[in-house]
């Protein structure tokens, strides 16, 4: 799970540095973000999942959703690149 995430904000980073021009506020915001959502996420499916006693069933639930919100992720980035005034190939 610890390389998927790695892998997903480097991925995700990337493309939202390309579409915000890569300053340091962008990028600030970004991990901000991702690092709050993070805890907050924890913090409650953490819970959820002790609660339940289904810990495998669930890893394997959320590593499915990473894999298919991922490339709707990027793909996201890459329209609200084009929203904003920045086409594919400008």
């Amino acid at each position: 799970m610890g390389f998927t995430g790695t892998l997903a904000q480097v991925i995700l980073i990337r493309e939202l540095l390309v579409t915000f021009y890569g300053n340091e506020l962008s990028i600030g915001i970004i991990l901000a973000n991702w690092l709050i959502l993070e805890a907050v996420g924890s913090f409650f499916l953490g819970r959820v999942g002790t609660k339940s006693g289904r810990s495998v069933e669930a890893y394997v639930v959320l590593q499915f959703a990473i894999a298919v919100l991922l490339p709707l992720a990027v793909y996201g980035a890459i329209v609200m690149k084009s929203m904003l005034g920045r086409g594919l190939l400008s």
